[in-house]
């Protein structure tokens, strides 16, 4: 998409667009080094600019969290029908639906290092299929001294703020990574090598990958299954295959991170006195915001059932 909006410099407008991420990350990074409690943007809010604030931010955040939680659940199912073309139907989506949700709760009920470990494998799961398409891509254009793209017209002004504020979406997300904090060790030390860390890996895959798929396919803006449709060139049909699995399994990524970190919204606003008291509870042994986990759970559960993309 970015490449039809700026043509063959869109892995230009990827940096321009983590350049600009890294601002807003540094602004982060120097509020979050200032609090050890849960809550992130929700926190930082109510503290900067009142409670009023802080609720609309927080209730804000949780509207998107339920509802994107819930439509990647949906999506789980859709590319799993790509498989198994019978995952779609009723009864099916209802088991896969409730094993997906279920198991990650009951991951992030016994402890946030199980549910941050689970949520770690799956960023390394989902990271090697792009590596892979690098490393393959940065032979395949070397190879065939193709690496660099064929030229297009310049741009407009709407086209590239069209591109920066798809690629600032792209970017989003650090900003979860902040509600556990305080379930960490030291996050006033912790939080700003951690999100630069993130934001640079990040910024570098990104970059390969659209810099790769410009220059391997012969037109990227109108293909539908842009990063398949290289793969493929570069390493045949298995190629697309992994691209699919490797969506499935960013899928899986994104939904254990959501459980990993939206429960502590919740659990934030409770321990403030802008929710219900009980959604502040920790449990004794696992020291886990677990009612406020159980509630997320189910509601994505709900939510992801009585829904769709229609």
């Amino acid at each position: 998409m970015v490449a039809s909006l700026v043509g063959t410099v869109s892995p230009v407008a990827v940096l321009l667009a983590g350049a600009a991420t890294a601002v807003m990350i540094a602004c982060y990074a120097e509020v979050a080094s200032r609090f050890t409690q849960a809550g992130g943007t929700y926190l930082y809010v109510r503290v900067a600019f009142g409670r009023l604030a802080g609720i609309q931010v927080g209730w804000l955040w949780l509207l998107a969290a339920f509802t994107s939680r819930a439509a990647a659940a949906s999506l789980f199912v859709i590319y799993v029908g790509e498989f198994w073309p019978q995952a779609t139907h009723s009864i099916p989506r209802f088991v896969i639906l409730t094993m997906l949700v279920g198991i990650l709760a009951a991951v992030n009920y016994h402890g946030v290092r199980a549910g941050a470990q689970v949520s770690n494998v799956f960023v390394v799961a989902k990271l090697l299929p792009l590596g892979v398409v690098c490393v393959a891509g940065a032979f395949y254009l070397v190879a065939t001294h193709r690496g660099v793209p064929a030229a297009t017209p310049p741009a407009g002004a709407a086209a590239w703020l069209k591109a920066m504020l798809l690629l600032i979406f792209a970017y989003g997300g650090y900003e979860a990574a902040l509600n556990p904090m305080s379930e960490t060790k030291d996050p006033r030390r912790d939080v700003a090598p951690a999100l630069f860390v993130a934001l640079v890996t990040v910024v570098a895959v990104y970059t390969l990958i659209q810099w790769i798929v410009i220059c391997v396919l012969p037109d990227p803006a109108h293909s539908a299954r842009p990063l398949a449709d290289a793969a493929m060139i570069l390493m045949g049909k298995g190629g697309a295959v992994l691209i699919a699995i490797g969506a499935l399994v960013s899928i899986l990524g994104y939904l254990s991170a959501g459980m990993l970190t939206g429960p502590r919204y919740v659990f934030a606003l409770a321990e403030q006195g802008d929710f219900l008291s009980p959604f502040a509870a920790v449990h004794p042994k696992f020291r886990t915001p677990h009612f406020s986990i159980l509630f997320f759970a189910i509601l994505i559960w709900l939510l992801a059932l009585i829904g769709s993309f229609s």
